[in-house]
Parts: structure tokens; sequence; C-alpha cells
């Protein structure tokens, strides 16, 4: 075999495999598990079977809900914020004044969430606590983030 030979197989080997990292890298790995059926909110409405008024009583729980963390959110960012400008001053009772408020605000964060699949469970009808029990065993996986593959 020649040398332009040998070349032309390289170069076409090399542009195929190319194209098959391309489409391996942006095809290969989505972001959501393969159950995505609209997210979070789509699928306990799915998988409890809720009716129009059960509905319109969550999205209602969903909207207070989301304020209440919103609420949350502002907090703690407020508080890392100070504690991240409590480096230059080498206080160490204000340090440890801060990470206590963090801890506490992240605990509510949890109580919030822990209420919010209470009141849902308020929503279900006698026949769709079983839907609901099941579903608890879900949650974890259902809303935690998501893991993205890793960047290079």
């Amino acid at each position: 075999m020649n040398k332009s030979k040998l070349l032309i197989i390289s170069v076409v080997t090399l542009a195929a495999l190319n194209i098959a990292l391309i489409l391996v890298l942006t095809l290969g790995h989505s972001p959501r598990p393969p159950h995505n059926m609209g997210g979070p909110k789509q699928i306990v409405i799915e998988k409890l079977h809720f009716d129009a008024s059960q509905i319109e009583a969550y999205e209602e729980l969903i909207s207070v809900h989301r304020e209440t963390i919103r609420s949350k959110e502002e907090e703690m960012r407020v508080a890392k914020e100070s504690l991240y400008h409590s480096l230059s001053s080498n206080n160490q009772d204000k340090r440890d004044e801060l990470i206590a408020k963090i801890n506490i605000i992240q605990k509510n964060f949890e109580e919030i969430h822990y209420n919010h699949f209470l009141d849902i469970k308020k929503l279900c009808k006698p026949d769709q606590i079983k839907d609901y029990n099941e579903l608890t065993n879900e949650l974890a996986r259902i809303f935690s983030p998501q893991k993205m593959p890793p960047k290079r």
C-alpha cells in the first residue's frame, strides 16, 4: 500500500471517529432521567392520577411552596455572604454563629419540602394513598438535582 492510500484511509477513519464522538457527546448523555414525563410536577400529577380540581389545588400548593423556598434561598444567600465576608475578621464566634444560622436555614428547607409533600398527601383521595406511598419511595430520585456529566 502506498503512502497516499494510507493517508486517505487515515483521514477518513479519523473524520468518522470525530463524527461518532460528537454524536456520543451530544446525544449520548441526557441530563434528565429516561422516565421524564414533563418534570416533577407532571410526574406527581400522573402518578397520583389527580383530577382537575386536585391539579388546581396542587398548582396552588406549588406556588406557595416556591415562594417560601425563594424567601429561604434569599435568607441563605445573605447568611453565606456574611460568612464569607467574615473571613477577613478572624472572629471565631461570628463564624460559628453564621454557620449555625446556615444550618438552621438548611433544616428549614428540608422541613418546607417535607411539609409540602404532606400537603400533597392531603389532596389525595383514599384510593390514591397507595399511589402516594409508592411515590414517596421515588421522591429523592425525582426531586434531587440531576447529575451532569463531568466537564472536561
